[in-house]
């Protein structure tokens, strides 16, 4: 683990990842926690896993460039993962042929994230939002393996489950 100080701008480093011009393939996966009840967006906690990483990026600052643009500066930390960790993310990854949004209606605050993953030049993007996708919880697992309590990102599986079985069922008539 180390850490650093990382000024780019949010979109283009982290949307669209570079491959290069090798002929190994790249990987890539991220989720931008929620920090604050109410709010997603950039001033949230970001997760990323490249490489032989997994970089946790807390938003610490800004600065102006100009008149209608402004740079983010984020505290960084590096956490090596191991190579299981990696190839399991990257068969997860490859597996995902398609990804959906997934909400709990009745629940407003809580348990709330966008999650991206990329192979080579295929992306998949979801919210989640107080609902559970064992394909998106295996990246918490594995982010809760290597940071410090404070950094955890806590679930219930059983509770998100149940609660949307829950809402589902009363909002909606529909048992899943």
């Amino acid at each position: 683990m180390y850490k650093t100080a990382t000024i780019f701008l949010f979109i283009t480093s982290f949307v669209h990842p570079v491959t290069g011009q090798t002929n190994q393939s790249s990987y890539s996966a991220f989720i931008n926690l929620a920090t604050s009840p109410s709010v997603l967006g950039f001033n949230g906690r970001l997760f990323k896993f490249h490489s032989d990483s997994l970089l946790v990026m807390d938003r610490s600052d800004y600065r102006q460039v100009n008149d209608s643009t402004y740079i983010d500066i984020y505290d960084t930390t590096y956490y090596p993962i191991t190579d299981a960790e990696k190839q399991k993310i990257i068969t997860t990854i490859k597996s995902v042929d398609s990804l959906e949004s997934i909400y709990n209606f009745c629940m407003m605050d809580g348990l709330r994230f966008y999650f991206s993953c990329s192979y080579d030049s295929i992306e998949h993007h979801a919210w989640v939002s107080n609902a559970y996708d064992s394909r998106i919880f295996m990246f918490l697992d594995i982010i809760n393996a290597h940071v410090p309590y404070d950094l955890q990102i806590r679930y219930n599986k059983d509770g998100l489950v149940n609660e949307e079985k829950k809402c589902l069922k009363e909002r909606f008539g529909i048992n899943k």
